[in-house]
């Protein structure tokens, strides 16, 4: 891509991103120095937090970092990042940000760790520390090619809209440059901000100058181009959550470890700029300065002399212009507010007088000085519902120090009472000493007709809409390339699409039986413009075919060029098929007509038929001919005759049409009667039309039958349905399962709100529930708390949508209890990650044993090598004349002996883990039989009173035992050891909380109840000890989640048991507790035949 940059403009600009590239680059040369290392406490930091630390960057912010398409991290930035994991020997977890002030706002909590690529600011530094800046960017103006000549600085965007991404520090910086003289747009990304350069909706953009180039290329922009430098540049530096002090000192180190060279090939790498030879960066960078400052002080001198040589004869020239000039103006300004029915205004703040131009009045049809020349005067005549506004903005302006435009549209009052809209736009002329505007000067323009226009165009705009939702033919439009880009909802019912999402961006050579047909459109279109009534056949989204009329034609751009086609098309299937059974059957096509067509008639007032339709004919068996001339009465019944001379009659005498309907010959008729009209106002003719209206009148005895039939469903639905007016949250009407719910009869619920009956058990999801159906107009499985009358809570799920009833805008409720329904989710989650994590820790373990192995031998060897006692030890310490006590000594006073314990130790405690691990992956291998669960439970209580872990940080004789056994327990085939297992678990599990508590647990007990349940066994393990939050029960049955300090616990009892229990055994396990009042886990065994089935 070629970007059109003015050599001047590209030299500078490249010059200043290498200068200050090197100046980036020189002063990490010069804070190199030999790296130190990290301290103990950095590097115990970064071991404990290795897998947790996190790096959060801008996914869209190419080259310095962006994410790939295949989700990969990479720029400039992250490079360097690389580098500095590889010298810390951590790998950071990258999360993309689409939003930079997410990105602060997540550096600031603490969520996010580092952000490697932000610039210090002073507002910044308050929750991160930044490291030395690696490397600094230009910030440049980007403009159309068109939009303006030669180089542009600040001074060239005076009232245009200038674009800057929203939360970079080039934005306070462009804000604090434009000092009223141009319009700060914030845009939320470079891509956006280029964009709408390219398309006109922002004047310039500002951004460095890498993102800058990257985004026109890549997008293609080629109307775009680099039009100014500024004297900003981004010094980028990593920046550390405040929240990590040794993260940030480490990554100080790394990154002053990181040579200047290392820094400028990932420069190069994703930064390309021309102009480097062959001299060094620092021999270079000066030569460019010392050029820069010779040219500067060339044209300067050079300037400077012309200006003093111009200057003089311009002076007596610009005076004698002057006073011309001015005469001049004042007679265009006097002619442009004439022409464009727009007063002068004059104000001063300081005494509140002010001027009003005669045009000023005459713009209201006001007689001038008909209004006092004051502020008060001015603001009397505006609409009170813009006065405060246009104060506010008036008074903003001024205590702003007037700086720019003072601009508002408001309505001012004219002389007939009427209001008008008018833009004011002023500026200040004249300050005092403290800068508050003394004087302000302006217009007020007539935009009465604009804002007419704006209404007429949204007016057109929403009957267009309307035009296009309702109508029942199919507009469609394509882009040059034949993607379908718009198509009115009765395309989505004619091709049987559910969404727009469906047909949208397909080629429309896919919707043709045969594309071939397509190509044929195109070719009458390319030769006439235009066609008309076209047949095709098309393809629903079922496959069948329908035949379809198409009127189409390009449509073009401003130049001409064809942009896509667009037209309408109708269905004609059925008016195919209606012509294909005219041909076989003229008798049945006519049948057809009548049955479906009105029967209109032109006769005079008298009754003599002048014309008549065939379908009125065949109603009677005749041809038209054969009626007209004829009375209509001599057609019809006795009564039907008088009933229609009556009404015809009525309508002569009225002037008026007249309407009634008829039952005759067992069929209903809705029969209309117009008057025409001479030029006199004397009805001369009438106009009779009568259609069949039985299939209505059957329709409505099916629609009364229909609510007839809701009404039963309302009542016998299984859910919860209501019906609730919006404005007040007023319950109007509630089924019978309202009351199984909510426990509130109907009576004591209709006529109260949500709020008076306190069924939202947290006020705020209603408030959110409300929100979300006032904006969507629907509201789909809600979830929340419902608060029954007994006060008990429910899980329930809520669906809305907007109705009218009687013109009271309400909504139709329907609440699902899904209680029940979210504790059996729960389970099943909790067994699928029991299963999907069995074959991990069986792979785990059995690659573990061997190392582990090999460790306890070696530790036990050394141990027996270094023992004084034994005979071969001494002999080969003789042979070598060495002590063994001397050698016993030393090992001791270097504690030798306590490493290798340690060791042992250690080894023990990861052979006692994988043990755990490959009972948990493992089915038992162990005979299941009907067991005595009572004296399982028994011995689960002696073993635990023996457990030496247990005595170590509890005595168990100090703990009460409840055992409390149910009568008539039945038999349950079970796996002993297993639920040997399981229980001395729950017990060690019980022991050590209420040991660890603080304080710890007074008076400790543990009750286990048997009872018996349907089809099976309860066994219920109770403490007193503090019990769990609702997070840690959530995750107490989960692999390696403990609760207890660094090698107390592994984490994997409660998960080895919940499977052994809900695979092994086929039962169930769950728990329930609250802080500080205890838990209770619960056990449920079937009772089954345990012939041929193992645990």
């Amino acid at each position: 891509m070629e970007v059109r940059v003015r050599k001047s403009v590209l030299f500078s600009l490249l010059g200043a991103l290498l200068i200050t590239t090197l100046y980036a680059g020189a002063s990490l040369d010069a804070a190199d120095r030999p790296f130190v290392g990290l301290s103990a406490e950095e590097r115990k930091w970064l071991d404990e937090n290795r897998d947790s630390i996190v790096l959060t960057y801008e996914a869209n912010f190419p080259p310095l970092e962006f994410r790939t398409k295949d989700g990969k991290y990479t720029g400039l930035s992250a490079d360097i990042v690389a580098k500095i994991e590889k010298l810390l020997g951590v790998t950071f977890q990258k999360n993309p940000s689409d939003d930079w002030n997410d990105q602060l706002a997540s550096l600031e909590s603490g969520d996010t760790h580092l952000c490697a690529e932000i610039i210090r600011m002073p507002d910044r530094e308050r929750y991160a520390y930044f490291t030395a800046a690696y490397i600094s960017l230009p910030l440049v103006i980007i403009t159309t090619a068109k939009a303006f000549a030669g180089t542009v600085d600040w001074s060239d965007l005076y009232g245009r809209r200038v674009g800057v991404v929203s939360g970079y520090a080039s934005e306070a910086y462009v804000r604090d440059s434009a000092r009223g003289r141009f319009t700060v747009v914030p845009v939320s990304n470079v891509q956006e901000g280029l964009r709408s350069v390219s398309f006109g909706v922002l004047d310039a953009f500002v951004e460095n100058l890498a993102s800058a180039s990257y985004y026109i290329e890549k997008d293609t922009l080629t109307n775009l181009r680099v039009a100014g430098a500024t004297d900003y540049s981004y010094r980028l530096s990593i920046g550390v959550s405040r929240k990590y002090p040794l993260l940030y000192s480490a990554v100080q180190k790394a990154l002053s470890e990181i040579s200047s060279e290392d820094i400028e090939a990932s420069r190069k790498r994703w930064i390309s700029l021309s102009g480097e030879g062959m001299l060094s960066p620092e021999t270079m960078r000066l030569l460019k300065l010392a050029a820069l400052f010779v040219v500067l002080l060339l044209l300067c001198l050079a300037g400077i002399s012309y200006l003093l040589k111009r200057r003089l004869n311009e002076k007596v020239e610009s005076l004698r212009k002057a006073q011309q000039e001015l005469l001049e103006q004042t007679e265009r300004l006097g002619l442009a507010t004439e022409a464009t029915n727009s007063g002068v205004w004059d104000f001063y703040p300081a005494t509140g007088q002010a001027y009003f131009s005669d045009q000023w009045f005459a713009m209201l049809g006001l007689e001038p000085g008909a209004v006092e020349a004051t502020f008060a005067g001015w603001i009397g005549l505006l609409h009170p519902e813009d006065r405060t506004s246009t104060d506010h903005t008036l008074m903003g302006y001024i205590n702003s120090g007037g700086q720019g435009l003072f601009e508002a549209e408001y309505r001012m009052r004219q002389a007939d009472g009427s209001y008008r809209w008018v833009l004011g736009k002023g500026r200040a002329i004249a300050w005092d000493e403290s800068g508050r505007p003394t004087r302000i000067v302006g217009l007020n323009l007539d935009i009465q007709k604009l804002k007419d226009v704006q209404e007429e165009l949204r007016a057109s705009e929403e009957i267009y809409r309307s035009v296009i939702q309702n109508m029942q033919d199919v507009y469609f439009r394509t882009d040059a390339e034949g993607g379908l880009i718009m198509l009115s909802p009765s395309g989505l019912r004619m091709y049987g699409a559910e969404s727009m999402d469906e047909v949208l961006g397909q080629p429309i050579s896919s919707f043709y039986m045969a594309p071939s047909e397509r190509t044929a459109l195109l070719a009458k279109l390319q030769a006439g413009g235009v066609v008309y009534d076209h047949e095709i056949l098309l393809r629903r989204k079922n496959g069948s075919p329908v035949l379809a009329a198409i009127t189409a034609s390009f449509y073009r751009d401003a130049a001409g060029n064809i942009l896509g086609v667009e037209g309408i098309f109708r269905d004609i299937t059925e008016r195919k098929q209606a012509e294909e059974a005219l041909r076989q059957s003229e008798a049945h096509i006519r049948a057809l007509f009548n049955a479906t067509s009105d029967s209109a008639i032109l006769m005079d007032c008298g009754g003599v038929i002048l014309a008549i339709n065939e379908h009125g004919a065949q109603r009677r068996n005749l041809h038209p001919e054969d009626m007209i001339g004829r009375c209509i009465y001599d057609f019809l019944p006795p009564d039907s005759a008088n009933l229609r001379r009556s009404q015809t009659m009525e309508t002569v005498r009225t002037k008026t049409p007249s309407t009634y309907e008829e039952l005759r010959d067992g069929a209903y008729y809705f029969i209309t009667i117009y008057p025409i009209l001479d030029s006199d106002g004397v009805p001369r003719q009438l106009a009779s039309f009568s259609r069949d209206i039985t299939e209505r009148k059957q329709a409505e005895e099916a629609l009364r039958q229909s609510e007839e039939k809701f009404s039963r469903i309302f009542e016998m639905a299984p859910e919860c349905i209501s019906f609730v007016r919006l404005r007040d949250s007023m319950r109007i009407a509630a089924n019978a399962t309202f009351e199984t719910i909510t426990g509130y009869p109907r009576e004591e619920a209709v006529g109260r709100s949500a709020k008076e009956l306190c069924i939202w058990d947290d006020p705020g999801m209603r408030d959110e529930f409300l929100k979300r159906l006032q904006s969507d107009g629907h509201v789909k499985d809600f979830e929340f708390l419902l608060r029954r009358k007994d006060g008990t809570v429910r899980r329930v799920v809520s669906s809305a949508q907007l109705v009218a009833i009687a013109g009271e805008q309400c909504y139709v409720n329907i609440i699902h209890d899904i209680t029940e329904e979210r504790k059996m989710q729960e389970v099943l989650i909790q067994s699928e990650k029991m299963m999907s994590l069995g074959s991990l820790a069986a792979g785990i373990a059995h690659e573990i044993n061997n190392p582990l192995g090999i460790v306890h031998q070696a530790v036990q060897h050394l141990l027996m090598r270094t023992d004084p006692t034994h005979e071969k030890n001494k002999k080969a310490a003789a042979d070598l004349g060495l002590d063994m006590n001397l050698l016993q000594q030393y090992l001791q006073d270097r504690k030798v002996g306590v490493y290798l314990e340690d060791i042992q130790a250690a080894a023990q405690r990861a052979s006692g883990i994988i043990r755990n691990m490959l009972n948990f992956s493992r089915r038992s291998e162990s005979k299941r039989q009907m067991c005595n669960l009572p004296k399982i439970v028994e011995q689960s209580v002696f073993l635990a009173s023996s457990d030496y872990d247990l005595k170590k940080s509890f005595d168990f004789k100090n703990i009460e035992i409840v055992l409390d056994v149910g009568d008539n327990l039945p038999r349950c085939g079970c796996t002993e050891t297993e639920i040997e297992q399981v229980i001395l678990n729950l017990l060690r599990n019980a022991a050590q909380a209420m040991a660890m508590a603080t304080p710890p647990t007074v008076n400790p007990r543990i009750d286990i109840r048997l009872r018996a349940v349907d089809a099976g066994v309860r066994i219920e393990v109770a403490d007193n000890g503090p019990g769990m939050d609702e997070e840690v029960q959530r995750k107490v049955l989960e692999p390696f989640f403990t609760t207890k300090p660094p090698g107390v616990g592994t984490g994997l009892g409660l998960s080895v048991s919940f499977f052994i229990i809900t695979k092994g055994h086929g039962g169930r396990m769950w728990l329930s507790s609250a802080p500080g009042k205890g838990a209770t886990f619960f056990i449920e065994l079937p009772a089954e035949n345990p012939e041929g089935s193992h645990a």
